[in-house]
């Protein structure tokens, strides 16, 4: 798709071409290294999870029966916990297709939508989040998406 660049030099049409095409190259990798980053974090948490239950249990377990936690004490932690580790796994999958969206310059919407849902994973995700936004916002980047 040809960009609309009016009345520029058809050198620095090409120049500008091939710094998008490379910028646009970084933020699939951004978003792939992010991806992975947030997987890790996932399982650095299931096994927070797995030791945290391990050690109280065995605690608790062989405490007098009036030092015990109430009945719904483990599963309301873990299911916390659950949900935290799934909200870490859907981050994975979703920054993992805006990564091919980007690559393959199609669903602008859904790379708007994981950019603005990474804006609530802490610094790296606002970061990511910010540069990702501003590029694919460029007029004559968003006229290359399908």
């Amino acid at each position: 798709m040809q960009m609309s660049y009016p009345n520029m030099d058809p050198s620095w049409v090409d120049y500008q071409r091939k710094m998008d095409d490379g910028t646009m190259r970084t933020l699939v990798i951004l978003h792939r290294v992010y991806a992975g980053v947030t997987g890790l974090l996932s399982c650095c948490f299931g096994g927070y999870l797995l030791l945290f239950l391990g050690v109280f249990s065995s605690a608790f377990a062989t405490a007098k029966p009036e030092n015990r936690p109430p009945p719904g004490f483990f599963g309301f932690f873990a299911g916390i916990w659950v949900y935290c580790i799934a909200a870490f796994l859907l981050s994975v999958v979703l920054n993992l297709l805006a990564a091919n969206w980007l690559r393959d310059r199609r669903n602008w919407v859904g790379v708007t939508v994981v950019s603005a849902l990474n804006c609530l994973s802490g610094v790296l995700g606002i970061a990511l989040a910010v540069f990702t936004l501003v590029m694919i916002n460029r007029p004559h980047i968003r006229e290359t998406f399908e």
